[in-house]
Protein backbone atom coordinates (compact mmCIF):
# COMPACT_ATOMS: atom_id res chain seq x y z
CA UNK A 1 0.00 0.00 0.00
CA UNK A 2 1.68 3.41 -0.84
CA UNK A 3 -0.25 6.96 -0.68
CA UNK A 4 0.71 9.70 -3.21
CA UNK A 5 1.41 12.96 -1.51
CA UNK A 6 2.64 15.65 -3.80
CA UNK A 7 2.98 18.15 -1.32
CA UNK A 8 5.64 16.00 0.62
CA UNK A 9 9.08 17.07 0.24
CA UNK A 10 11.37 14.72 2.91
CA UNK A 11 11.80 17.98 5.44
CA UNK A 12 8.85 18.49 7.15
CA UNK A 13 8.22 19.39 10.53
CA UNK A 14 7.55 16.29 13.80
CA UNK A 15 3.79 18.35 13.65
CA UNK A 16 3.78 17.59 9.84
CA UNK A 17 4.61 13.97 10.22
CA UNK A 18 2.72 13.24 13.08
CA UNK A 19 -0.68 14.35 11.17
CA UNK A 20 0.50 12.05 7.95
CA UNK A 21 1.09 9.08 10.57
CA UNK A 22 -2.19 10.27 11.54
CA UNK A 23 -3.92 9.61 7.93
CA UNK A 24 -2.07 6.73 7.01
CA UNK A 25 -3.92 5.08 10.16
CA UNK A 26 -6.91 6.02 9.30
CA UNK A 27 -6.39 4.98 5.57
CA UNK A 28 -5.73 1.42 6.93
CA UNK A 29 -9.04 1.48 8.97
CA UNK A 30 -10.95 2.24 5.71
CA UNK A 31 -9.44 -0.55 3.92
CA UNK A 32 -9.86 -3.01 6.78
CA UNK A 33 -13.90 -1.95 7.14
CA UNK A 34 -13.94 -2.24 3.32
CA UNK A 35 -12.57 -5.83 3.40
CA UNK A 36 -14.70 -6.94 6.26
CA UNK A 37 -17.59 -5.56 4.06
CA UNK A 38 -16.57 -7.53 1.29
CA UNK A 39 -16.37 -10.85 3.18
CA UNK A 40 -19.54 -10.55 4.26
CA UNK A 41 -20.92 -10.03 0.93
CA UNK A 42 -19.41 -13.21 0.11
CA UNK A 43 -21.09 -15.09 2.73
CA UNK A 44 -24.20 -14.21 2.25
CA UNK A 45 -24.25 -16.14 -1.54
CA UNK A 46 -24.09 -13.11 -3.95
CA UNK A 47 -22.91 -13.52 -7.23
CA UNK A 48 -18.98 -13.46 -7.03
CA UNK A 49 -16.14 -13.60 -9.75
CA UNK A 50 -14.82 -16.93 -10.51
CA UNK A 51 -13.52 -18.90 -7.14
CA UNK A 52 -10.18 -19.31 -8.98
CA UNK A 53 -9.85 -15.69 -9.97
CA UNK A 54 -11.10 -14.77 -6.40
CA UNK A 55 -8.77 -17.00 -4.59
CA UNK A 56 -5.81 -15.62 -6.47
CA UNK A 57 -6.73 -12.01 -6.08
CA UNK A 58 -7.32 -12.96 -2.35
CA UNK A 59 -3.65 -14.33 -2.19
CA UNK A 60 -2.08 -11.53 -4.25
CA UNK A 61 -3.30 -8.94 -1.65
CA UNK A 62 -1.24 -9.15 1.21
CA UNK A 63 1.90 -9.94 -0.83
CA UNK A 64 1.41 -6.18 -2.73
CA UNK A 65 0.32 -5.04 0.54
CA UNK A 66 3.79 -5.89 2.42
CA UNK A 67 5.50 -4.79 -0.63
CA UNK A 68 3.88 -1.18 -0.38
CA UNK A 69 5.14 -0.50 2.81
CA UNK A 70 8.46 -1.86 3.03
CA UNK A 71 8.67 0.25 -0.33
CA UNK A 72 7.35 3.29 1.48
CA UNK A 73 5.63 6.77 0.51
CA UNK A 74 6.27 7.90 -2.49
CA UNK A 75 7.55 11.89 -1.95
CA UNK A 76 7.12 14.44 -4.65
CA UNK A 77 10.87 14.34 -5.18
CA UNK A 78 11.11 10.69 -5.88
CA UNK A 79 12.40 9.78 -2.34
CA UNK A 80 11.19 7.72 -0.10
CA UNK A 81 10.69 8.01 4.11
CA UNK A 82 9.58 4.51 5.41
CA UNK A 83 6.78 3.95 7.86
CA UNK A 84 9.27 2.87 10.44
CA UNK A 85 11.88 5.99 9.99
CA UNK A 86 8.76 8.41 10.75
CA UNK A 87 7.97 6.30 13.70
CA UNK A 88 11.39 6.98 15.10
CA UNK A 89 11.36 10.41 14.72
CA UNK A 90 8.13 10.92 16.13
CA UNK A 91 9.21 9.00 19.15
CA UNK A 92 12.53 10.91 19.57
CA UNK A 93 10.94 13.81 19.43
CA UNK A 94 8.80 12.90 22.39
CA UNK A 95 11.75 11.88 24.42
CA UNK A 96 13.15 15.01 23.47
CA UNK A 97 10.37 17.33 24.18
CA UNK A 98 9.78 15.18 27.71
CA UNK A 99 13.78 15.36 28.48
CA UNK A 100 13.29 19.81 27.70
CA UNK A 101 10.21 20.02 29.81
CA UNK A 102 12.13 17.88 32.69
CA UNK A 103 14.95 20.52 32.60
CA UNK A 104 12.82 23.56 32.45
CA UNK A 105 11.39 22.50 35.82
CA UNK A 106 14.51 21.55 37.01
CA UNK A 107 15.71 25.36 36.01
CA UNK A 108 13.18 27.21 38.29
CA UNK A 109 14.21 25.33 41.13
CA UNK A 110 18.20 25.70 40.61
CA UNK A 111 17.06 29.12 41.01
CA UNK A 112 15.39 29.58 43.61
CA UNK A 113 18.33 27.40 45.57
CA UNK A 114 20.99 29.80 44.12
CA UNK A 115 18.92 32.50 45.83
CA UNK A 116 18.35 30.89 48.35
CA UNK A 117 22.51 30.32 49.26
CA UNK A 118 22.84 33.89 48.78
CA UNK A 119 20.76 35.05 50.63
CA UNK A 120 21.89 33.08 53.37
CA UNK A 121 25.63 33.85 52.49
CA UNK A 122 24.74 37.55 53.24
CA UNK A 123 23.04 37.16 56.43
CA UNK A 124 25.73 34.82 57.78
CA UNK A 125 28.56 37.65 56.39
CA UNK A 126 26.43 40.68 58.65
CA UNK A 127 26.75 38.50 61.58
CA UNK A 128 30.54 37.95 60.76
CA UNK A 129 30.70 34.36 59.81
CA UNK A 130 32.83 33.69 57.17
CA UNK A 131 30.81 31.01 55.09
CA UNK A 132 32.72 27.52 54.78
CA UNK A 133 34.18 25.95 52.31
CA UNK A 134 33.65 22.35 50.81
CA UNK A 135 35.72 19.72 53.01
CA UNK A 136 37.32 18.79 49.27
CA UNK A 137 38.58 22.56 49.22
CA UNK A 138 40.06 22.92 52.90
CA UNK A 139 43.85 22.45 53.13
CA UNK A 140 46.05 22.02 55.67
CA UNK A 141 49.29 24.23 56.15
CA UNK A 142 52.79 23.08 57.45
CA UNK A 143 52.36 25.62 60.30
CA UNK A 144 48.97 24.00 60.93
CA UNK A 145 50.01 20.52 61.39
CA UNK A 146 53.37 21.75 63.20
CA UNK A 147 50.73 23.94 65.86
CA UNK A 148 48.69 20.52 66.04
CA UNK A 149 52.07 18.26 66.60
CA UNK A 150 52.72 20.54 69.31
CA UNK A 151 49.05 20.21 71.57
CA UNK A 152 48.45 17.10 69.98
CA UNK A 153 51.30 14.53 69.63
CA UNK A 154 49.73 11.62 68.79
CA UNK A 155 46.86 12.89 66.73
CA UNK A 156 49.10 14.96 64.66
CA UNK A 157 51.47 12.46 64.34
CA UNK A 158 48.52 10.01 62.52
CA UNK A 159 47.39 13.20 60.39
CA UNK A 160 51.07 13.44 59.01
CA UNK A 161 50.98 9.73 57.97
CA UNK A 162 47.60 10.00 56.65
CA UNK A 163 48.49 13.32 54.13
CA UNK A 164 51.71 11.10 53.37
CA UNK A 165 49.57 8.27 52.68
CA UNK A 166 47.23 10.54 50.45
CA UNK A 167 50.64 12.02 48.17
CA UNK A 168 51.71 8.85 47.74
CA UNK A 169 48.50 7.57 46.04
CA UNK A 170 48.14 10.33 44.29
CA UNK A 171 51.16 10.23 42.88
CA UNK A 172 50.78 6.77 41.30
CA UNK A 173 47.64 8.18 39.58
CA UNK A 174 48.41 7.82 35.97
CA UNK A 175 48.60 11.62 34.41
CA UNK A 176 47.03 12.57 30.97
CA UNK A 177 49.45 12.21 28.11
CA UNK A 178 51.05 15.13 26.82
CA UNK A 179 50.09 16.53 23.33
CA UNK A 180 52.26 14.25 20.94
CA UNK A 181 54.92 17.21 20.24
CA UNK A 182 55.98 17.84 17.08
CA UNK A 183 60.07 17.59 16.36
CA UNK A 184 60.06 19.79 13.14
CA UNK A 185 58.50 22.74 14.31
CA UNK A 186 60.39 22.26 18.01
CA UNK A 187 63.70 22.60 16.03
CA UNK A 188 62.72 25.76 13.44
CA UNK A 189 61.55 27.02 16.98
CA UNK A 190 64.87 26.75 18.38
CA UNK A 191 66.68 28.61 15.46
CA UNK A 192 66.43 32.23 15.81
CA UNK A 193 66.81 32.93 11.98
CA UNK A 194 64.32 29.85 10.79
CA UNK A 195 61.98 31.08 13.04
CA UNK A 196 61.95 34.99 11.64
CA UNK A 197 62.09 33.77 8.44
CA UNK A 198 59.12 31.55 8.77
CA UNK A 199 57.06 34.73 10.05
CA UNK A 200 57.81 36.65 7.77
CA UNK A 201 57.19 33.89 4.76
CA UNK A 202 59.08 35.66 2.18
CA UNK A 203 61.89 34.98 -0.07
CA UNK A 204 64.49 33.63 3.13
CA UNK A 205 61.76 31.17 3.92
CA UNK A 206 61.73 29.84 0.69
CA UNK A 207 65.22 29.30 -0.09
CA UNK A 208 65.72 27.89 3.12
CA UNK A 209 62.75 25.35 2.10
CA UNK A 210 64.78 24.21 -1.07
CA UNK A 211 67.80 24.33 0.65
CA UNK A 212 66.32 21.86 3.40
CA UNK A 213 64.86 19.18 0.32
CA UNK A 214 68.23 19.00 -1.18
CA UNK A 215 70.28 18.09 2.07
CA UNK A 216 67.72 15.32 2.81
CA UNK A 217 68.36 14.16 -0.41
CA UNK A 218 71.86 13.96 0.56
CA UNK A 219 72.73 11.15 2.01
CA UNK A 220 75.55 12.76 4.24
CA UNK A 221 72.59 15.26 5.76
CA UNK A 222 69.13 13.28 5.57
CA UNK A 223 70.63 11.12 8.88
CA UNK A 224 71.99 13.74 10.63
CA UNK A 225 69.56 15.78 13.65
CA UNK A 226 66.89 18.34 12.73
CA UNK A 227 68.88 21.28 14.44
CA UNK A 228 72.33 20.43 13.27
CA UNK A 229 70.80 20.25 9.57
CA UNK A 230 67.96 23.41 10.08
CA UNK A 231 72.17 25.22 11.26
CA UNK A 232 73.41 24.42 7.98
CA UNK A 233 70.27 25.36 6.25
CA UNK A 234 70.53 29.36 8.30
CA UNK A 235 74.39 29.35 7.40
CA UNK A 236 74.33 28.16 3.52
CA UNK A 237 71.12 30.83 3.16
CA UNK A 238 73.17 33.47 4.56
CA UNK A 239 75.69 33.17 2.25
CA UNK A 240 73.49 33.16 -0.43
CA UNK A 241 72.60 36.42 0.53
CA UNK A 242 75.90 37.67 1.07
CA UNK A 243 76.72 36.27 -2.51
CA UNK A 244 73.88 38.09 -3.88
CA UNK A 245 74.22 41.47 -2.41
CA UNK A 246 78.36 41.33 -3.41
CA UNK A 247 77.79 41.05 -6.96
CA UNK A 248 74.72 43.35 -7.10
CA UNK A 249 77.40 45.86 -5.68
CA UNK A 250 79.77 44.46 -8.64
CA UNK A 251 77.18 44.98 -10.98
CA UNK A 252 76.58 48.25 -10.08
CA UNK A 253 80.07 49.78 -9.84
CA UNK A 254 80.77 48.25 -13.36
CA UNK A 255 77.96 50.57 -14.67
CA UNK A 256 79.51 53.84 -13.18
CA UNK A 257 81.91 55.59 -15.41
CA UNK A 258 85.28 54.91 -15.11
CA UNK A 259 86.53 58.44 -15.23
CA UNK A 260 86.12 61.19 -12.81
CA UNK A 261 84.57 64.45 -13.13
CA UNK A 262 86.84 67.44 -13.46
CA UNK A 263 87.38 69.25 -10.46
CA UNK A 264 86.55 72.77 -11.71
CA UNK A 265 84.40 73.62 -15.24
CA UNK A 266 87.61 74.78 -15.97
CA UNK A 267 88.83 71.42 -16.81
CA UNK A 268 86.02 70.56 -19.16
CA UNK A 269 87.40 69.84 -22.81
CA UNK A 270 90.95 69.17 -21.89
CA UNK A 271 92.36 65.97 -23.00
CA UNK A 272 95.19 65.52 -20.62
CA UNK A 273 95.13 62.22 -18.66
CA UNK A 274 97.59 63.29 -15.73
CA UNK A 275 95.56 64.81 -12.72
CA UNK A 276 96.76 68.41 -11.70
CA UNK A 277 97.92 69.39 -8.56
CA UNK A 278 96.24 71.51 -6.32
CA UNK A 279 98.33 74.52 -6.75
CA UNK A 280 97.66 74.20 -10.74
CA UNK A 281 94.15 73.69 -10.13
CA UNK A 282 94.12 76.78 -7.88
CA UNK A 283 96.32 78.76 -10.57
CA UNK A 284 93.79 78.39 -13.31
CA UNK A 285 91.06 78.69 -11.62
CA UNK A 286 88.17 81.77 -11.49
CA UNK A 287 86.82 83.13 -8.07
CA UNK A 288 83.88 80.88 -8.10
CA UNK A 289 86.38 77.33 -8.37
CA UNK A 290 88.28 79.40 -5.93
CA UNK A 291 85.88 79.46 -2.88
CA UNK A 292 84.58 75.73 -3.86
CA UNK A 293 88.26 74.50 -3.23
CA UNK A 294 88.65 76.60 0.00
CA UNK A 295 85.20 75.86 1.36
CA UNK A 296 86.72 71.74 1.47
CA UNK A 297 89.83 72.38 3.00
CA UNK A 298 90.67 73.50 6.58
CA UNK A 299 92.66 76.59 7.91
CA UNK A 300 96.00 74.30 8.00
CA UNK A 301 95.19 73.24 4.46
CA UNK A 302 94.61 76.49 2.79
CA UNK A 303 98.06 78.46 4.38
CA UNK A 304 100.29 75.39 2.99
CA UNK A 305 98.31 76.01 -0.44
CA UNK A 306 98.93 79.41 -0.65
CA UNK A 307 102.79 78.98 0.87
CA UNK A 308 103.33 77.43 -2.30
CA UNK A 309 103.13 79.94 -4.18
CA UNK A 310 105.95 82.28 -1.77
CA UNK A 311 108.34 79.79 -3.29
Amino acid sequence: MSFELDELTGNESPEEIEALLDRIEADELEIDNDADVSNGQSATGKPTADNSEVSAASQDEPETSEIAVQSGIAAKDGEHIIFDVLERERETNKQLQQQLDEFKSRESQWSDDQRLLELRNQQLESLGVDPADLPENFNVTEEQLNELAEDYPEIGKMIRHLYARVDQFESRQPHEPAPPSNPVADAIEENSDLRAWQQEGGAQWNKALDIDDELRADPNWSQRPLNERFAEVARRVKDQKQSEAKAQQETAEAQDPSDDLPASPSEVGQTTTHQLSPKDRLATADETDIQSMFSGMTDAQIEALLSEFDT
